[in-house]
């Protein structure tokens, strides 16, 4: 059983360290990395809130839908079900389709009201969605920069290749990608130590401006965001135990921990590695008597760049001994973008699923059943493969602009999302919900919590919109 929960730990680590740590450092260029970390850590103790907060909705929903078939259930059937114990029991529910497993469309359904669960609905996809789209132009590039081959020959090739296993191999894929995940976390880990090597006096010039500590704040809430999207299904796992729900909120909360960690130390990484801005001096080659383009965070940003690109470059230029670090850093891109783009691809057709469950009349015989269950698959696997086309195309229009995806809309998803998770727990305990028991309740001193992260996301939702306007106002002043 304690595979589980390491499965759990991984697929988190897999969800959350994906592009998000790529686009981050580049968001340094003006504030520093001071300014950074508080703003990193404010984001990253709301998403232990909401991991919390998310896991009490969880188990509100299975609490709710047993309470609910015991309410339904003739006499002779209940004690039919009671002579088993109470998981062989919830067991032969979940069988017969009564118990659904839980997902985000169910969630919404149960604790959101006045048509809350379809802002819901599109958030999660839109949020899927997007960050597939950033995941699949940086696995993209990073694929481009090894094989020397150009970006629009591979998009193509990483997007339905990756979204073939999704679809057909959902099942099994989780094992692969909790190895990859061990593997990537590893190297990110050697990674980040190289400026210890690289540069161990630290970067010249650095610049520490408290005035553009907004700058991370939106990729703050992506890089630390995302294990929400995988925690329902992930949580169908779980037997209806306290201790076993206890053990599978900690492993969600390491994952987070650990990715916490290590997108500070890669941050820190590309910071002292790579200027912030380049030198007023054009260096000029002495063979070619061309002029030199400076690598630095505030380049990359302009050309769209991940953060990867101008640090193996440095290394390149300034560091040729240290060669094999950008051989491990092009090796770790690709690994966990490709892992992060499957995660995410599980999250998404999981929650086409659960859409399609809903939608589904329920069936008496066992040959109809048989008849839905297909109906189900197909329906489910058309659909995602239209949202796997949508990712496709947006992707080849656009093959430079994986950072204004994450900030201009992967942002605004997530934080309606949490916006709407906050209601849900506040829904949950009020009515005829209150009263539900469940085996790991949320801790009383967190209760007033609730509203603290309701108004930090609703800022979120209102600064992204601002950013996102002013973009397209005045794109040379952003």
């Amino acid at each position: 059983m304690n595979i589980v929960y390491l499965q759990t730990y991984f697929v988190t680590v897999a969800c959350i360290l994906g592009t998000g740590c790529l686009g981050l450092p580049l968001t340094l260029d003006k504030c520093g990395f001071f300014p950074f970390l508080i703003v990193f850590m404010t984001a990253f103790i709301v998403q232990v809130l909401l991991v919390i907060f998310t896991v009490e909705i969880l188990q509100k929903s299975h609490a709710l839908q047993v309470k609910n078939l015991k309410e339904k259930l003739n006499a002779n059937i209940y004690e039919t079900l009671e002579d088993h114990s109470n998981n062989e029991g919830e067991a032969i529910l979940a069988k017969q389709d009564v118990i659904r497993p839980p997902n985000f469309h169910l969630l919404g359904e149960m604790f959101l009201f006045y048509g809350l669960h379809y802002l819901l609905d599109a958030s999660v996809i839109t949020y899927l969605v997007t960050m597939m789209i950033s995941y699949a132009l940086a696995g993209s590039e990073a694929y481009s920069e090894l094989l020397g081959i150009k970006l629009l020959y591979i998009i193509p090739v990483f997007v339905w290749c990756l979204a073939v296993l999704v679809i057909f191999a959902v099942s099994h894929i989780q094992s692969v990608i909790s190895i990859l995940t061990l593997f990537k976390g590893i190297l990110l880990s050697l990674t980040v130590i190289v400026p210890l090597f690289v540069n161990s006096g630290g970067q010249e010039n650095t610049l520490n401006n408290f005035n553009y500590i907004q700058d991370p704040f939106l990729l703050s809430i992506i890089t630390t965001g995302g294990g929400l999207f995988v925690m329902p299904f992930l949580f169908a796992k779980i037997e209806n135990d306290s201790s076993k729900i206890l053990k599978y909120r900690l492993a969600v909360l390491m994952g987070l921990i650990t990715c916490a960690v290590l997108n500070i130390l890669w941050c820190w990484s590309v910071f002292y590695i790579v200027p912030q801005h380049c030198s007023p001096i054009i260096e000029r080659n002495q063979s070619l008597h061309e002029p030199v383009v400076c690598n630095s965070l505030e380049r990359a940003k302009e050309n769209g760049e991940i953060s990867s690109v101008p640090l193996i470059k440095v290394i390149r230029n300034k560091h040729p001994s240290f060669l094999w670090v950008a051989t491990v850093v092009e090796i770790f891109i690709i690994i966990s973008i490709t892992v992060s783009f499957m995660t995410f691809g599980t999250a998404l057709h999981h929650t086409i699923c659960g859409i399609v469950e809903s939608k589904f009349p329920s069936c008496s015989s066992l040959e109809s059943q048989r008849s839905k269950n297909i109906a189900k698959i197909c329906t489910s696997s058309f659909i995602s493969f239209i949202f796997f086309a949508i990712i496709f195309v947006i992707a080849m229009l656009n093959p430079k602009g994986f950072l204004d995806v994450m900030e201009q809309f992967s942002t605004l998803s997530e934080n309606i999302l949490n916006v709407l998770v906050c209601l849900m727990l506040l829904c949950s305990r009020y009515k005829d919900k209150k009263n539900v028991e469940i085996p790991l309740p949320l801790p009383k001193v967190l209760v007033p919590s609730v509203y603290l992260v309701l108004l930090y996301c609703s800022y979120g939702i209102g600064y992204g919109i601002y950013i996102t306007v002013m973009h397209y106002l005045h794109p040379n002043n952003i």
